[in-house]
């Protein structure tokens, strides 16, 4: 059964139909904050926004936070319906998109009617007018390494990542893609690895949980700089839950991020886009032996879609069989009380992470 958390009860939701992930924390009495986006295999609609809806949250009182981490289109696929429905949050991005080369890279690629026009550059520059139409809204909260998002009598959200570092990389990798003024538009590129990914890290009822977005790893690049140089990482302890990073790649491992972490329970959504599986069964099993309990929102597995059925009677009449499939959406669902009884429930697709593969 879905139904809402007590007052004093931390929740984490993480949802994932294995392209794209969707976050939701309730950090205690009734507020909540919103991680990243993705849509629900079935309907088409933002997964966090459908469930907050369907347990009786006012979005737009409830929701404190709705942050972007990244760019990514698996990551960003609602975000906008998502905010705009949340009507008194905040909105957080990674500090880049302070930038002025990072919103020229945007603008070269928000054209209304150009066909090059990304999924993920469609909705952040949706997701940034939604913002600007609001009369008297929150400034936009620019994320960046230790510093605070928010905090309470009883929690504090922090962004670990980026640092100065990985942002200035960033600023470097996308400028020779901005295009000279009257020059044909072409896609956006994909960067790659990702080290400017925002982290965060939520520390309530004296325990510690964090959430790996897409940051990925490379010797002194990535987590190496969360590990060795933010000072709130390193203050933290009581690691209870990890959001693994970049859906279990082999490329976001990190021994010494796992060690300080110390077996969490390790919860991820899992990517499945043509070739491109992930995790695979030697990455799942570097994070099983690493934690406590390991889950994923979802296999790889496929279940029938919805179709309409006056479309498919009329296919047999014909004796046409249609099919379609995909990943069976999930939702992994922790929720902790105040006197540090752990629970995890899984909905839909959601599955043991050995069982993925």
């Amino acid at each position: 059964m879905r139904d809402a958390p007590a007052p004093d009860e931390l929740e984490i939701s993480l949802f994932g139909p294995a392209y794209g992930e969707a976050i939701a924390v309730h950090y205690g009495d009734g507020q909540w904050f919103c991680v990243d986006s993705c849509l629900e295999a079935d309907t088409g609609r933002p997964a966090s926004l459908s469930y907050l809806q369907g347990i009786g949250v006012d979005l737009s009182r409830q929701v404190s936070h709705v942050a972007l981490t990244h760019t990514d289109g698996d990551h960003v696929r609602g975000i906008s319906r998502l905010f705009e429905a949340c009507s008194d949050a905040q909105l957080v991005v990674p500090f880049a998109l302070d930038d002025r080369h990072a919103i020229a890279y945007l603008a070269s690629y928000c054209e209304p009617m150009s066909p090059k026009l990304s999924v993920g550059t469609k909705e952040i520059v949706q997701l940034l007018r939604t913002h600007g139409s609001r009369k008297g809204g929150k400034a936009i909260h620019y994320a960046s390494q230790d510093r605070p998002v928010f905090a309470t009598a009883a929690s504090r959200l922090t962004a670990l990542a980026p640092d100065d570092v990985s942002f200035r990389k960033f600023i470097e990798s996308v400028v020779p893609h901005i295009p000279e003024a009257g020059s044909a538009g072409r896609q956006p590129p994909k960067l790659k690895p990702n080290h400017s990914s925002v982290v965060f890290l939520l520390e309530t009822l004296g325990a510690s949980f964090l959430f790996g977005a897409d940051l990925e790893e490379e010797p002194g690049k990535g987590w190496t700089r969360v590990v060795e140089n933010s000072v709130q990482f390193r203050a933290a302890n009581n690691f209870r839950v990890y959001k693994v990073a970049h859906h279990g790649s082999r490329g976001a491992h990190c021994e010494d991020l796992w060690r300080t972490l110390d077996q969490p329970i390790s919860i991820l959504a899992p990517f499945d886009y043509g070739r491109h599986k992930i995790p695979g069964k030697e990455e799942s099993k570097l994070i099983i032996d690493r934690s406590s309990q390991s889950y994923s929102t979802s296999s790889f597995k496929t279940k029938t879609a919805k179709r309409a059925s006056t479309v498919d009677r009329q296919l047999r009449l014909h004796r046409i069989r249609r099919s379609s499939a995909f990943p069976s959406s999930g939702h992994i669902r922790y929720r902790m009380s105040p006197d540090g009884t752990e629970k995890v429930e899984l909905f839909g697709g959601a599955t043991k992470l050995a069982q993925v593969s």
